[in-house]
Parts: structure tokens; C-alpha cells; sequence
């Protein structure tokens, strides 16, 4: 078989398409080596009261997803469920394009990225953030080694190295989850219940991610997708619509806890997103693009309309972005006054993207599709195979 295409033929609107991600990549990086020199101040619109906000709720968007790509891979070619082995080896690499795609923001987001080395050089096993940083090296490693196992159809070598990799991608996200958790100080975000949220959203992401560039590939490779493709993304469809129900869940029992138990800063932030300055994003794109519209679609076409399931993909993933973006704007929209009653905190604190921002965000998005739309035409993204070798 072959196993790469490297007499590479593109479309014309897939070639505007490339000039445009990679002159939007370019400005990104111009961006972000800026700040790398002159500083954040006067370039990103953070501030000492809101020091995280778009790139770090984007970082998250795309680790997120990640995981559950790496989920839904494993689905299919660690646990060998063969409704999704068809869509498993896509899963794999998409994987990988998309925490690439999230260290793009991340290392503009960090005032210096440079200390890194640190990290390595000096480990402390009492940080969530060096576990986060440590467990998600090698949940890279081994899915960089688990996709080169497939090309090379190692099938069973690729198995073990993908339940590696699952190991380590929820280990590492389940941990970025406690990060947010143990911060007592931000009530908001505080609780046990934070790491399996993160987990149930990066499944829930993985799914729509999948989705969506399955259904674009036929449109890449110019022929149309498979019975065996089709039936994986039904039963994917029906996946996302469970999990947008327990992602409801979540939702519904975060507010009614929040609202009922506390009466200081974690009420208030839940009032920002239900009637206060994130009232928008929350009840259009997080509740209504993110959730409610895409299981209205999905329990009405039974996932078996895949063009209606491909847009119900999109409508969930611009609804993801904007949980991701909330998470970090609610989690630091209370001043940390509030509740000792201090004149500075009693109004929400204050806070849009820059162009900047907007722009390293956009090159991290151009990232992931200019991997994507070479992964797809050079590798055999879309082969099945009948038995595990």
C-alpha cells in the first residue's frame, strides 16, 4: 500500500485557502515575537486584575479537543469498537494538529516562554502546572509514535501506543482541570468537580472536532466517503448528542449549586454569565450554539442526516470556544475584593480581546488547518482495516 502521497494537487480555493492561513500564521507569529520583546502591555488587553483571558481560554480550546480526539481514537483502535475504527487513524493525527495548534497560543500568551527549560531542569512534583506540562510531553510523544505505527501498519505496536497516550492525555487533562479546581481563591472555578468536567468536555469536543473533519475530507480527497465512514459518523452523531445531554448536566447543577450554596463571589460570577456582561456569550453560543440547537438537530434527524450533522458539528464548536472563553472571563470577572465589601470591587472587572490577541488566536486556528489540510492529502487518513494486525 502506499503510504504517502507526496504528488501533492490542489483546488483553487484550497489554495487561496493556504495563502490566507498562512499569511494570517505569519502575522500571528510578527505578533507574538513582539510581545515577546516589548511586552504584553499596550498589546494584549490583560490586565494584573484579568491576567488570563482569550489565548489561554484558547490553548485550553484546543488541548481539549485534543484529548477527546485522542479519546475517540482509542475508542476505535485501542479498544477495537469497529463502528469508529474507520474514523480512528483521522482521530489520531487530528490530535496531534490540535495541541500543536494550542501551544501556538501558548507560547505567545507566556511572558517568556524561554524559561521553559526550567521545567526540565528543575521539577517540582508539587506543581500542577509541571505535571500539566510533564504529562502532556509525553501524551505528544506517543502520539506522534502511535500515528507513525499506523502509517507503517503496525497495528498492534500502535494500540499499545495509543493506551499510552490515552493514559497520559486524560492524566494531563483531568490534572489541568485540578489546576483550576485547587484555586481557592477564585470560587468560581474551585472544586473537585473540575477535572471530570474537563474530561466530559474533551470528549464532548472531540466528538463535533471529528465530525466536522471527516465530513470536509471528502471535499479534500474529491470522492465521497464510505459506507463504512457514513455508519461512523452516525454512530459518532448519536455520541455527541449524549454528551451535550451530561454536559447539561454539568451546566444546569453548576448553577443551581453555585446560586443556592454561596452567597459571595461564585454567585455573583454565575450571575455574569445569566444576566450580567457574559449573558450573551452564555445563553447564545454556550447554551444555544453549544447545546441546545445541535441536539434539537441531532434528535431530529436521528444523526443520519450528515450534512445536518455536519453543521450541527460547526454550531457545537463555535459554542465550545466561547465555554472555553467564559471559563476563563467568569472565573476572574469578580474582583477578589468583593467580599469583604471593598469600594474598588464591587463592579465586574472589565475585558475584550485586543487585535492582537485575535490574531495570535487566528494564527493558532491557521496552524491546525494548514496540518490538517496536508495531513489529509498525504496520508491514508481514511484506510480500514479489517483485522489488527
Amino acid at each position: 500500500m502506499k503510504r504517502l502521497n507526496l504528488a501533492l494537487k490542489f483546488s483553487k480555493f484550497e489554495l487561496l485557502s493556504i495563502v490566507i492561513m498562512v499569511t494570517l500564521l505569519i502575522t500571528a507569529l510578527s505578533v507574538g515575537v513582539k510581545g515577546l520583546f516589548h511586552g504584553h502591555e499596550g498589546l494584549y488587553n490583560t490586565s494584573r486584575e484579568m491576567p488570563i483571558a482569550l489565548l489561554l481560554g484558547a490553548y485550553i480550546f484546543f488541548v481539549v479537543t485534543s484529548t477527546g480526539l485522542c479519546i475517540i481514537s482509542a475508542i476505535g483502535h485501542v479498544f477495537h469498537f469497529e463502528e469508529f475504527e474507520p474514523i480512528s487513524k483521522r482521530a489520531v493525527f487530528l490530535s496531534i494538529a490540535t495541541i500543536m495548534g494550542g501551544f501556538v497560543c501558548l507560547l505567545f500568551e507566556l511572558d517568556m516562554p524561554l524559561n521553559m527549560y526550567y521545567f526540565a531542569l528543575s521539577p517540582n512534583i508539587k506543581s500542577g502546572v509541571w505535571w500539566m506540562s510533564f504529562l502532556y510531553s509525553f501524551y505528544l510523544f506517543f502520539m506522534i509514535c502511535e500515528f507513525i505505527a499506523l502509517i507503517f501498519d503496525k497495528h498492534s505496536l500502535g494500540s499499545k501506543l495509543g493506551f499510552l497516550g490515552l493514559a497520559c492525555g486524560l492524566a494531563a487533562h483531568s490534572n489541568m482541570g485540578a489546576v483550576f479546581g485547587t484555586l481557592q481563591g477564585r470560587t468560581y472555578w474551585h472544586g473537585a468537580f473540575m477535572p471530570i468536567y474537563f474530561i466530559v468536555s474533551a470528549f464532548f469536543s472531540g466528538l463535533a472536532a471529528i465530525i466536522f473533519f471527516t465530513y470536509i475530507s471528502k471535499f479534500v480527497k474529491k470522492r465521497a466517503l464510505t459506507d463504512e465512514i457514513l455508519n461512523s459518523l452516525m454512530y459518532t452523531g448519536r455520541l455527541l448528542g449524549f454528551a451535550i445531554i451530561i454536559m447539561l448536566f454539568f451546566d444546569i447543577w453548576k448553577h443551581i449549586i453555585g446560586t443556592i450554596n454561596y452567597a459571595g463571589e461564585q454567585t455573583v460570577a454565575i450571575i455574569s454569565l445569566d444576566e450580567g456582561p457574559l449573558k450573551v456569550n452564555f445563553w447564545m453560543f454556550e447554551v444555544a450554539c453549544g447545546m441546545i440547537i445541535p441536539l434539537v438537530l441531532i434528535f431530529i434527524t436521528k444523526a443520519k442526516n450528515y450534512t445536518i450533522l455536519f453543521i450541527s458539528s460547526i454550531i457545537c464548536i463555535v459554542g465550545i470556544f466561547y465555554m472555553r472563553y467564559d471559563l476563563m472571563l467568569a472565573g476572574q470577572i469578580v474582583p477578589l475584593w468583593h467580599e469583604i465589601g471593598a469600594t474598588s470591587a464591587q463592579h465586574y472587572i472589565s475585558y475584550s480581546p485586543s487585535i492582537a490577541e485575535v490574531l495570535v488566536f487566528a494564527g493558532g486556528l491557521s496552524f491546525v488547518g494548514l496540518l490538517y489540510l496536508f495531513g489529509e492529502k498525504v496520508f491514508q487518513l481514511d484506510v480500514v482495516h479489517s483485522k489488527h494486525q
